[in-house]
């Protein structure tokens, strides 16, 4: 039986290659291994989580337990850790799209995650206008059912 207090669940990755191009697809992380980190190398698009920023998370009425674990190396990314990974993994030349994904409804917001991503790429690229289509609105999560 799933815990009320655990949201994440299983890590999800998958990477999808079809005629040349690469997809890789990644949520509920905490980190990301160096296994992981080289399948996903040099991706035309990913779509990562950016579930939380630091801040908003640390200053949350959420319960030490729940922010210790979403913040811990099985629970979620936060804007910056999915912009340090981001930046070790994206190709400038090949990445056309970043699509961020789970953003918390409480500890997050489009503009936040959307800002801290391009701005951060933009600084490690050293530039001023990033060929790389970042999108921060790509749907919701919904649960179908819930355990009895």
């Amino acid at each position: 039986m799933k815990d009320d207090n655990d949201d994440a669940g299983e890590h999800i990755g998958f990477v999808f290659e079809c005629q040349g191009y690469k997809l890789s697809y990644m949520t509920d992380l905490g980190s990301i291994t160096d296994t992981v980190m080289n399948l996903i190398m040099a991706s035309d698009a990913y779509v990562i989580e950016a579930n939380y920023d630091k801040d908003l998370q640390m200053n949350s009425s959420r319960p030490w337990g729940l922010i210790k674990r979403i913040m811990g190396d099985f629970g979620h990314l936060s804007n910056e850790q999915a912009t340090d990974y981001l930046i070790k993994v994206v190709d400038i030349d090949k990445t056309k799209k970043i699509f961020l994904a789970h953003l918390s409804r409480d500890c997050n917001n489009h503009e936040l995650a959307f800002s801290t991503v391009h701005n951060g790429l933009k600084k490690h690229y050293q530039v001023d206008y990033l060929p790389i289509k970042i999108v921060s609105e790509v749907g919701k999560r919904y649960h179908i059912f819930k355990a009895q």
